[in-house]
């Protein structure tokens, strides 16, 4: 069972404003920053901590920082609205943030936080936030308590309480965007009573060695708010036995009758370690029945096989339920479409590497999702595009009517490693190209061009790359794309 929580909206109220108080007057003051600030752990930048170049940044500066470790607790305070804090690099693993202090050490959530962010329209990209405390208490990694935030491309880690998404205020909504990105945890590691979008991400349960062996979510949502966690084109994986971790349970924070958690996990691929009966949970004597739980069109061996423990949305419902309707608002918020992305123009002092991301592999429905533009989508990098020996597997994965989705695997047989690549082939009749992950791909009549992203660039020699899309077509699914080419070369089918 969970440990007992300060996270209530009273503690959490006046506790967070003493902490702010505190943290604040700590803090130190410089000059108003230009509008970009660089920081680096070996004294090559501006400044050497995140927090010094947040106490001189002002609305809108971006923060680069390059590769290192950078330790102890960030705070965003609110008066630092449209701050962006990215890696230089690209590689999430590059730049890591890190902290160790328990909730039980620290008295309250906030003080626990490796990141608290309280500051609207901000920016988190490429790289790694963790609480590296362990096991038996909670620990968060990112504390978010303000309105639209956009995590792209991050790295959060922890085991119990991860992540928070939290308002203060039932009449104060707060939104936040994750994508692209890998979160880590076992128990209630993504939790909370904001409006919060996990979209085309790993979501990764830690093993405890147990029979109950954790829960992803715990929603506390306001009844009053339709919209609380959406789990949106993921991936859920897991090195437990089958059936020993729950999606979620229902949490009421401080005993709060209007605490109606909202979760709906859809288009995603579930790993066997879900359970079947008990996927959703109760908590502290509340039923998983008060809260607002249920799935859409999901896949993998996780999936439900239909026990009436896990609800699941028709399709004109889940036409209601998708990463556009939560983040909205009033104010028509679509990060989702165009999230601000800062130009990084990295430093001779920066070696990039890999990021050793899991691959998502999303499963869209017939019903209107997310759909991923190339300009949406992080810029690749390619350094060199040498003629490979490959070979490609390609599989339909999914079929609707009116559309396809496909997983692809490019391998490098060749005897050099690429650090670079792009795979184009041709399309089959009416077919074009939606949505895709993992790579960045165009389509110009039939001809399909796919370039590495940035985490999934370098292929040793045996190296695999797998991506997906998801196309249109008014045809048959049946008729297979060729002539696939890896960086001009032919490739084999496999």
């Amino acid at each position: 069972m969970r440990a007992p929580t300060t996270t209530t909206r009273a503690a959490t109220s006046g506790g967070l404003v003493a902490a702010v108080l505190v943290l604040s007057a700590l803090l130190p003051v410089g000059p108003a920053s230009a509008a970009t600030i660089t920081v680096a752990a070996d004294g090559s930048g501006t400044y050497t901590t995140i927090q010094a170049a947040l106490a001189a940044a002002s609305s809108g500066t971006v923060i680069n920082v390059r590769k290192g470790t950078y330790r102890g607790q960030v705070l965003v305070a609110s008066g630092k609205s449209g701050v962006t804090i990215q890696g230089t690099t690209g590689v999430a693993t590059d730049v890591v943030i890190t902290g160790n202090v328990s909730q039980a050490a620290a008295g309250s959530a906030n003080g626990s936080a490796t990141v608290l962010n309280q500051a609207k329209d901000t920016t988190f990209k490429n790289l790694t936030i963790a609480n590296t405390f362990g096991t038996g208490g909670q620990a968060l990694a990112l504390y978010m308590n303000a309105d639209r935030q956009v995590y792209d491309n991050v790295r959060l880690l922890g085991h119990q309480d991860t992540l928070l998404t939290w308002t203060n205020s039932s009449s104060a909504t707060v939104r936040q965007y994750i994508r692209n990105s890998y979160i880590e945890g076992d128990v209630d590691f993504i939790y909370g009573n904001g409006t919060l979008v996990i979209d085309r991400s790993t979501i990764h349960s830690l093993d405890r060695n147990s029979s109950n062996n954790g829960y992803i979510t715990a929603a506390a949502t306001y009844a009053s708010n339709p919209y609380g966690i959406l789990i949106n084109a993921s991936t859920l994986t897991g090195p437990s036995a089958a059936g020993t971790v729950a999606l979620g349970r229902c949490w009421h924070a401080g005993g709060a009758t209007d605490a109606t958690g909202q979760v709906v996990v859809r288009d995603s691929t579930l790993g066997a370690h879900l359970r079947q009966a008990g996927a959703w949970q109760d908590m502290s004597g509340f039923s998983w029945k008060t809260c607002r739980f249920s799935e859409y069109a999901n896949s993998g061996a996780g999936r439900s096989n239909g026990t009436s423990d896990r609800p699941q949305l028709s399709a004109a419902t889940a036409a209601s339920y998708t990463p556009q309707r939560y983040l909205a608002g009033s104010d028509g918020w679509n990060p989702i479409a165009s999230t601000p992305t800062p130009t990084v123009t990295p430093t001779p002092t920066v070696t990039r590497t890999p990021t050793p991301t899991p691959t998502v592999t999303p499963t869209p429905s017939a019903t209107a999702t997310a759909t991923r533009t190339p300009t949406g989508t992080p810029t690749p990098s390619v350094t060199s595009a040498p003629g490979a020996t490959c070979s490609v597997a390609y599989r339909v994965t999914n079929v609707w009517a009116g559309g396809l989705q496909a997983d692809v695997t490019v391998t490098n047989t060749g005897p050099a490693a690429l650090t670079g690549w792009t795979l184009t082939w041709s399309m089959p009749g009416d077919q074009r190209i939606g949505a895709a992950w993992n790579a960045v791909a165009t389509q110009s009549g039939s001809a399909v061009t796919a370039v590495n992203t940035d985490w999934n660039g370098r292929l040793a020699p045996g190296a695999s790359a797998a991506f997906g899309f998801t196309a249109t077509m008014t045809g048959s699914a049946a008729a297979a794309p060729g002539g696939f080419r890896l960086n001009g070369s032919a490739c084999s089918i496999t």
